[in-house]
């Protein structure tokens, strides 16, 4: 999904990566902030924006929130690779409503003011629904920097490229 999934993630980042993903496939409204309790939210309004501070501060804030979700995401997507599975965050979305199944495929149905891992989690449930077997026989998470990735023949699916088991 392609956000940078640490404080260095920037302002302008997780506003493209929302349009890309969210406002553009037409799973919700853009939104007019993002939050993960314990750190805050974002306004995407100029005048809060402005009030916040251009740059910096509203950079830092982002970042802590893209960090602290990616974390949570992670933690919820390595449960799928637990033996047996835990998969609860599944039927989270689907009893909260932020997916919806139509002709044997899922979808996210999010609302604009969710906390930013829960839509991703949403857009993440509506994808392991639809294509379950992909995600069991190939997703790997990083236990060290939380990378989320489908990969073919991995040798360690609880590690990254970048980390490799020794």
């Amino acid at each position: 999904m392609g956000l940078v999934g640490d404080e260095r993630a920037r302002f302008g980042d997780l506003v493209t990566w929302l349009a890309d993903h969210v406002v553009g496939p037409g799973l919700a409204p853009s939104p007019t902030s993002v939050h993960e309790p314990g750190i805050g939210s974002v306004s995407f309004e100029d005048a809060a924006s402005r009030a916040v501070g251009v740059g910096g501060a509203r950079d830092k804030r982002a970042g802590r929130i893209v960090g602290t979700a990616r974390v949570r995401v992670a933690m919820r997507l390595s449960g799928l690779l637990a033996r047996p599975p835990d998969d609860r965050f599944l039927a989270e979305a689907i009893f909260a409503g932020r997916v919806q199944r139509s002709g044997g495929v899922w979808s996210a149905a999010v609302a604009s003011d969710e906390r930013l891992s829960d839509l991703v989690l949403a857009l993440f449930a509506a994808d392991v629904l639809t294509h379950r077997e992909d995600y069991d026989a190939r997703l790997c998470v990083c236990e060290i920097c939380g990378e989320i990735a489908l990969r073919d023949g991995a040798d360690a699916r609880t590690r990254c490229a970048q980390h490799p088991a020794h």
